[in-house]
């Protein structure tokens, strides 16, 4: 039967060097409201209550600060799973195993948490999906915090939104400086 040598201590680094990415997420917000950040606290709950202040609760960057809370949560929440397991608190790892109907079902994870549960799902998609979910997250906070700190060029109004595809590099880049010339958005720079 095929396993995966070392598949626990695997996912254990995995959920935590998440967990990495996602204080230096936080320390990135408390760069742009430290002040604010400070008296917040409770980690990025605190940067979603500072930014629903700052733009209110209707805001696409509120919204967007409570969902990257919430992610952040079950990421947070999966880490102590690790670090700190009780009987309510846990992470189960499954490697491949056969079924009575010999059928082969790939590695599981399962996280036990009374907060943020995660039922047993696939450990690849898991991984896959925490991977694009952190991607987007960065990629859209870094824009919003961008957008929601621009100046104005001279007389003309920029904006922070998402670079049409013609004009886009080939570094992966979706998000940059526009300005608006004869009705015609155009990437700054």
């Amino acid at each position: 039967m095929p396993a995966i040598s070392g598949l626990e201590g695997r996912v254990k680094s995995f959920i935590q060097k998440t967990e990495h990415a996602f204080q230096g997420l936080y320390k990135t917000c408390a760069l742009f409201y430290p002040e604010e950040m400070q008296k917040a606290g409770k980690w990025l709950d605190g940067f979603a209550a500072v930014v629903e202040t700052r733009y209110g609760n209707q805001d696409e960057f509120t919204l967007f600060a409570k969902e990257l809370a919430n992610f952040g949560k079950i990421i947070r929440n999966a880490r102590h799973c690790v670090e700190h397991p009780k009987t309510t608190q846990q992470l189960e790892v499954r490697d491949y195993q056969l079924t009575a109907d010999r059928i082969l079902e790939e590695p599981m994870i399962r996280v036990i948490h009374n907060d943020t549960p995660i039922e047993r799902m696939p450990l690849g998609q898991f991984m896959e999906e925490v991977t694009i979910q952190l991607h987007d997250a960065a990629e859209l906070l870094l824009a919003y915090l961008a957008a929601k700190h621009t100046a104005a060029l001279g007389q003309f109004q920029v904006a922070v939104g998402e670079i049409p595809e013609n004009q886009r590099g080939n570094d992966g880049v979706r998000f940059g400086y526009l300005i608006n010339i004869g009705g015609t958005l155009q990437r700054l720079g």
